[in-house]
């Protein structure tokens, strides 16, 4: 397998994947340089297969062909890193290919919501003292959770680019923040 970087990701190899799969949005992220992490192709003129690695959440992804001695080597290698989790859904055969001991399980819930679907202005009223902000260079650099946001983007740089971020503050102090995983597809 052949490791590239996100500038490299043609339209080919991106039509590898399935919007569909767990999570497959932020494999569609990862593709368009948002998340760090690491990306595979056996060929990157005319690939067949390509595996992509998000190192914040360890979410691993498959496109193309299926080849499960590679799926095996590539989690042996990216174990050594961080992470590696391979997503399913109830009922999935594939989940008796997986590589053997697991060193961990768990359940997620995805909810479909759609683009400019809710409309949340109900709940923007705050009490006085607190005021929503745009997590900008200055603000995250504070934030109780900059190693979080930087592990997840790679850089500073990369999520003052791509990343959405808010905060609620009251004076100085952090009350909460909520951020989206970058622009997939508009």
């Amino acid at each position: 397998m052949i490791e590239i970087n996100p500038n490299q990701v043609t339209p080919a190899f991106r039509c590898l994947f399935d919007w569909s799969v767990p999570t497959g949005v932020r494999c569609y992220a990862f593709l368009g340089g948002g998340n760090a992490g690491k990306i595979f192709t056996d060929d990157l003129q005319h690939p067949r297969m390509g595996y992509v690695w998000e190192q914040d959440d360890g979410n691993f992804y498959q496109g193309g062909v299926r080849d499960w001695q590679v799926v095996r080597q590539m989690v042996e290698m990216l174990r050594q890193e961080g992470t590696v989790a391979l997503g399913f859904r109830d009922g999935d055969p594939s989940v008796d290919l997986f590589p053997p001991d697991p060193k961990a399980g768990a359940e997620c819930v995805e909810l479909d919501r759609p683009v400019r679907g809710s409309d949340l202005s109900l709940y923007l009223s705050l009490p006085a003292g607190y005021e929503v902000c745009r997590m900008g260079r200055d603000l995250i650099m504070r934030s109780p959770h900059l190693d979080a946001t930087l592990s997840r983007y790679g850089n500073l740089d990369t999520f003052l680019e791509t990343g959405l971020e808010v905060c609620i503050l009251h004076g100085d102090e952090f009350v909460c923040e909520a951020s989206a995983d970058m622009d997939v597809g508009r």
